[in-house]
């Protein structure tokens, strides 16, 4: 979803148990209850799947990127929010 470039930018842990090198230790303490739960620079949360626009927006990224590379998310695809 994100591209190779945003990986660099994402501190991403895993927290489903059947995860590869998921760290349910640290999901635990962080108090996370569902995924993808998103956890921003200045205490800000957010939680569910959302678009990519919606996502920089809420997160304050300053980058630029095109979001309408990104495909429109079908509302019965089982995404959150």
């Amino acid at each position: 979803m994100f591209g190779r470039e945003a990986w660099d930018l994402i501190t991403y842990v895993e927290c489903d148990v059947r995860g590869a090198g998921n760290n349910m230790r640290k999901c635990t303490k962080e108090g996370v209850e569902g995924f993808p739960t998103w956890k921003f620079k200045g205490g800000k949360e957010a939680g569910g799947e959302m678009p990519l626009v919606q996502l920089a927006k809420v997160s304050g990224f300053k980058g630029n990127f095109d979001g309408d590379l990104e495909p429109v998310m079908s509302t019965s695809s089982g995404s959150c929010g």
